[in-house]
């Protein structure tokens, strides 16, 4: 419920916007929340290259993901128990699929979190029957 709560804090709000909210948790406490923003990032800007695409000419706004990962770069956890759940839905309130991309996919890879610990929502249900 708490993913689905940050993602009320996207910054997007056209009407097809997807509206994206991410926790992360530790020992059963939560140690970062994000959502999708149009800020830029650095951090975006490198993993978006695991998408397949140039990144050079366009805006690397933060996925709610990565938002969560660069708020808690530098805590001191074991990232391999660490767990993260990602919700999004429409503007319109309809619950969607929210598998990280590839970019967002390598990062939490990165950070040593495993895929087994990544829950996320999909069109009508949530992965693992974990409530988000």
């Amino acid at each position: 419920m708490l993913a689905k709560d940050a993602s009320k804090f996207s910054e997007f709000e056209r009407a097809t916007s997807r509206h994206l909210g991410c926790v992360i948790c530790y020992k059963n406490q939560v140690i970062s929340v994000g959502w999708n923003c149009e800020k830029d990032h650095p951090a975006q800007k490198k993993y978006n290259k695991e998408r397949g695409f140039d990144t050079s000419g366009c805006k690397n706004s933060l996925h709610a993901e990565m938002h969560a990962l660069v708020l808690c770069k530098d805590y001191d956890v074991n990232w391999s128990k660490v767990s993260v759940f990602v919700y999004r839905q429409f503007a319109n309130g309809e619950q969607a699929l929210a598998k990280p991309c590839k970019a967002c996919q390598k990062a939490l890879e990165d950070r040593g979190i495993k895929s087994k610990n990544i829950h996320y929502t999909t069109d009508n249900s949530n992965v693992d029957g974990v409530e988000l």
